[in-house]
């Protein structure tokens, strides 16, 4: 991408419109190569209930797309901050990363 970084952020498991304890049946996500806009769909994760969209943080160029989850959706569950990363964005605007929650933050945010 033109002017991009090459810094990239991977996005994770985090919905506000999503029950924090429900269970993931399936996850999909954008392709690899596949623009993403901050606030924008990516992607989408099933569970038992419903079906919720996944926002992007950020704006970028997907790059990779966690594998993992297709095998193992319950991973969004037990790892949310670690194994069960999504995809990785390489960023068209660093800033973008500034106005974001760290995941103690975000806890804090949704009274946990």
């Amino acid at each position: 991408m033109n002017g991009s970084s090459s810094r990239a952020a991977p996005a994770r498991w985090a919905s506000p419109t999503t029950p924090r304890k429900s269970s993931a049946t399936s996850s999909s996500s954008t392709c690899p190569g596949a623009a993403v806009e901050a606030g924008k769909p990516l992607g989408s994760v099933e569970s038992v209930k419903a079906v919720s969209d996944i926002y992007s943080p950020v704006t970028g160029e997907v790059i990779e797309v966690n594998e993992l989850l297709a095998a193992a959706p319950e991973k969004l569950n037990e790892d949310p901050h670690g194994a069960a990363w999504l995809v990785r964005i390489r960023l068209s605007n660093p800033a973008e990363l500034d106005g974001l929650m760290s995941a103690a933050e975000y806890e804090a945010y949704l009274g946990g």
